[in-house]
Protein backbone atom coordinates (compact mmCIF):
# COMPACT_ATOMS: atom_id res chain seq x y z
CA UNK A 1 0.00 0.00 0.00
CA UNK A 2 2.69 2.39 0.93
CA UNK A 3 6.14 2.88 -1.17
CA UNK A 4 9.29 0.96 0.14
CA UNK A 5 11.87 3.55 1.30
CA UNK A 6 13.90 2.97 -1.36
CA UNK A 7 11.49 4.37 -3.88
CA UNK A 8 10.45 7.72 -4.58
CA UNK A 9 8.30 9.47 -2.83
CA UNK A 10 4.61 9.90 -4.16
CA UNK A 11 3.98 13.42 -5.76
CA UNK A 12 1.82 16.04 -3.79
CA UNK A 13 -1.56 15.18 -5.58
CA UNK A 14 -1.69 11.52 -5.00
CA UNK A 15 -0.07 12.18 -1.12
CA UNK A 16 -3.04 14.29 -0.60
CA UNK A 17 -5.38 11.79 -2.19
CA UNK A 18 -4.51 9.06 0.07
CA UNK A 19 -4.48 11.72 2.95
CA UNK A 20 -8.50 12.84 1.94
CA UNK A 21 -9.18 8.50 1.35
CA UNK A 22 -7.94 7.80 4.72
CA UNK A 23 -9.83 10.48 6.84
CA UNK A 24 -12.85 9.53 4.58
CA UNK A 25 -12.17 6.15 5.68
CA UNK A 26 -12.12 7.06 9.89
CA UNK A 27 -15.26 9.86 9.16
CA UNK A 28 -16.96 6.89 8.33
CA UNK A 29 -15.83 4.24 10.55
CA UNK A 30 -16.89 7.15 13.60
CA UNK A 31 -20.44 8.03 11.64
CA UNK A 32 -21.52 4.30 11.47
CA UNK A 33 -20.23 3.91 14.96
CA UNK A 34 -22.39 6.65 16.00
CA UNK A 35 -25.32 6.10 14.11
CA UNK A 36 -25.59 2.25 15.81
CA UNK A 37 -25.38 3.50 19.34
CA UNK A 38 -27.88 6.47 18.37
CA UNK A 39 -30.09 3.98 17.37
CA UNK A 40 -29.22 1.43 20.11
CA UNK A 41 -30.23 4.18 23.05
CA UNK A 42 -33.20 5.22 21.74
CA UNK A 43 -35.07 2.01 20.96
CA UNK A 44 -33.69 -0.11 23.68
CA UNK A 45 -32.92 2.50 26.48
CA UNK A 46 -35.92 4.06 25.44
CA UNK A 47 -34.36 7.65 25.45
CA UNK A 48 -35.01 10.64 22.96
CA UNK A 49 -32.72 11.22 19.87
CA UNK A 50 -31.06 13.78 21.60
CA UNK A 51 -30.14 12.15 24.41
CA UNK A 52 -29.07 9.11 22.50
CA UNK A 53 -26.52 11.41 20.65
CA UNK A 54 -25.50 12.74 24.02
CA UNK A 55 -24.74 9.25 25.18
CA UNK A 56 -23.40 7.53 22.31
CA UNK A 57 -20.85 10.30 20.95
CA UNK A 58 -19.72 9.92 25.29
CA UNK A 59 -19.31 6.37 24.93
CA UNK A 60 -17.07 6.54 21.55
CA UNK A 61 -14.93 9.00 23.33
CA UNK A 62 -14.18 6.61 26.21
CA UNK A 63 -16.00 8.88 28.89
CA UNK A 64 -18.71 6.44 29.66
CA UNK A 65 -22.69 7.24 29.51
CA UNK A 66 -24.78 10.69 30.78
CA UNK A 67 -28.26 9.24 31.78
CA UNK A 68 -29.26 6.16 33.99
CA UNK A 69 -30.23 3.27 31.78
CA UNK A 70 -33.90 2.01 33.06
CA UNK A 71 -34.09 -1.21 30.96
CA UNK A 72 -32.37 -4.13 31.30
CA UNK A 73 -31.53 -3.99 27.25
CA UNK A 74 -30.36 -0.87 27.86
CA UNK A 75 -27.91 -1.59 30.22
CA UNK A 76 -26.40 -4.42 28.68
CA UNK A 77 -26.29 -1.99 25.65
CA UNK A 78 -24.35 0.24 27.82
CA UNK A 79 -22.19 -2.48 28.82
CA UNK A 80 -21.48 -3.71 25.78
CA UNK A 81 -20.49 -0.54 23.97
CA UNK A 82 -18.31 0.39 27.17
CA UNK A 83 -16.12 -1.97 26.17
CA UNK A 84 -16.20 -2.21 22.49
CA UNK A 85 -15.12 1.48 22.86
CA UNK A 86 -12.58 0.90 25.37
CA UNK A 87 -10.88 -1.77 23.68
CA UNK A 88 -7.60 -1.73 22.48
CA UNK A 89 -7.32 -1.26 17.99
Amino acid sequence: MYEHRSKPLLSRGKFYHRLARSAALGLSVVTISLLIGMTGYHWLGHMGWVDSFANASMILSGMGPLGEMKTDAGKILAAATRYSAASPS
